[in-house]
């Protein structure tokens, strides 16, 4: 009996690759939001209901995020798609959907 399995690169499932999707969309709204508040385009709100856009914006990679990790457990439990790219869209969208909440709860 192997020691490990041999692990694909890209994802075996359908979920998976919906998994691999939302990551990148939730990487890709950091990432934005990270220019954004460097090039001065975004500025930081007091509150909740102060920046709107900023507001929606956050609550987009929030889900994005959450559903990233979501479909990248429910990929590699249900449907055992062992993919590297699964493993790292899990580990990407749970990265950050801690770094969104975090800065929701440094807010309140």
């Amino acid at each position: 009996m192997p020691l490990h399995h041999s692990l694909q690169w890209a994802p075996t499932s359908h979920v998976g690759r919906w998994s691999v999707a939302l990551a990148a969309g939730a990487v890709a709204g950091v990432a934005l939001s990270v220019v954004g508040f460097a090039a001065g385009v975004l500025e930081s709100a007091s509150g909740f209901s102060d920046n709107w856009l900023l507001t929606g914006f956050g609550l987009a990679i929030l889900a994005t995020a959450a559903a990233s990790a979501g479909t990248g457990g429910m990929a590699m439990v249900a449907r055992h798609d062992r993919s590297l790219t699964v493993l790292l869209a899990t580990i990407l969208g749970t990265c950050a959907l801690a770094l969104v909440l975090n800065e929701v709860l440094q807010g309140l």
